[in-house]
């Protein structure tokens, strides 16, 4: 079930997220996030009538997160929205996923928005494979913008018009 974040609900954003850093394959954090590096970012999300965030929770723990976020500041731009969408190692391959982007969809409307974007490394072949089975088609690269410390990663940029 989906609800809305609550400030409560930080701890375990952050848990789920900073589980991915090390794989150093699907977010360009190097170093895992602090309550306090990740704050405002929280914040801004909690107080957005725009880009909100959202936990899924599964028998009462939350276990996925997703999410709008701006695009680019610019007013002509306020019909788009980048997603995120992050899932406790736990649950991957349930289906949860695919409901996380699913429902970013169907929000679409509630916020005014004609456009998802999402920004995806070249080498994460679940992610990109999931977003081509919803809609989601490839828009261009960014060839070897991230540096892992370990490899490079190309940014492959997604996106799905309503």
């Amino acid at each position: 079930m989906f609800r809305l974040a609550e400030a409560n609900d930080a701890t375990r954003i952050l848990a789920i997220y900073n589980q991915v850093i090390d794989r150093r394959t699907v977010t360009a954090d190097l170093q895992p996030a602090t309550l306090e590096s990740r704050n405002a970012w929280f914040n801004l999300h909690l107080t957005s009538t725009k880009y909100p965030l959202w936990v899924y929770e599964l028998d009462g723990e939350v276990v996925a997160w997703c999410s709008y976020s701006q695009f680019y500041s610019r007013s002509a731009y306020d019909g788009s929205a980048e997603i995120s969408f992050y899932l406790d190692q736990a649950i991957h391959g349930k289906g949860i996923g695919k409901q996380c982007v699913q429902f970013l969809i169907e929000q679409m409307p509630h916020y005014q928005l004609h456009t998802l974007l999402a920004f995806v490394f070249g080498n994460n072949s679940q992610s990109l494979g999931l977003l081509n089975r919803m809609g989601f088609e490839p828009w261009g690269t960014l060839p070897r913008v991230a540096d892992m410390q370990d490899h490079f990663e190309d940014l492959v940029i997604l996106g799905y018009k309503r």
